[in-house]
């Protein structure tokens, strides 16, 4: 089960974004969600009305924890 429930993120363009929360907010998950690692069961993540493209995905930095 994830954390992430009716999720909305808006940013303005040219802006630095990030996610701040308590451990199990869903942070990861969100941002894990936009990369395309995990995918949401019942809504779609988009960008503007768009899938995350492969492009949006080049310009975001995301390093995982790695244990």
């Amino acid at each position: 089960m994830f954390a992430v429930n009716k999720a909305s993120f808006e940013a303005s363009e040219g802006s630095i974004f990030s996610l701040i929360g308590i451990i199990g907010a869903g942070k990861t998950t969100a941002i894990r969600m936009m990369m395309g690692i995990y995918f949401p069961d019942e809504c779609e993540d988009n960008l503007r009305g768009v899938k995350f493209s492969q492009e949006f995905k080049s310009r975001v930095g995301y390093l995982p924890k790695v244990s």
